[in-house]
């Protein structure tokens, strides 16, 4: 009798913290997860090499952050949603923990990313350690770092 006296309470408690994991992975990264390093775009059949420029793209949890390696350019942080094989960018903050993150409302201070809206939306393709990220014409080709 007194072991069930403390097994429900604990049962009780173990279930509340799986449903609460469930809000925060609502939008898991999944096969986006980790970091993933642009080697090139391509547009029309042309193809433009990004690997001089070093840029990442790092997944986790709800947060996008795009960066450089060597800090070239300065880091963005995106909201993102996955729907399928769909992905949503938005809300890009330039991303500075010491003074505040700060919302970005230029959309030409994501060109350096080859990015052209503040808003933008993907449909994705992964395979083990490839990733494509086609909007429009456009096709983001990745390796996984």
């Amino acid at each position: 009798m007194n072991k069930t006296i403390f097994l429900y309470p604990f049962l009780f408690f173990l279930i509340l913290s799986f449903s609460a994991c469930s809000f925060e992975t609502d939008n898991a990264p999944g096969e986006l997860e980790g970091t993933w390093r642009l080697i090139s775009i391509e547009t029309e059949g042309r193809t433009v090499d990004y690997l001089d420029k070093n840029i990442f793209w790092s997944f986790q949890s709800k947060l996008l952050q795009l960066e450089t390696k060597g800090d070239i350019y300065m880091r963005v942080l995106y909201y993102y949603k996955k729907d399928g094989n769909t992905l949503v960018l938005s809300s890009p903050y330039r991303y500075d923990r010491e003074n505040g993150d700060e919302l970005i409302t230029d959309p030409s201070l994501l060109e350096f990313y080859a990015i052209d809206g503040l808003e933008v939306t993907f449909t994705f393709q992964t395979s083990k350690d490839k990733l494509l990220l086609r909007e429009g014409n456009r096709v983001f080709k990745f390796v996984k770092f």
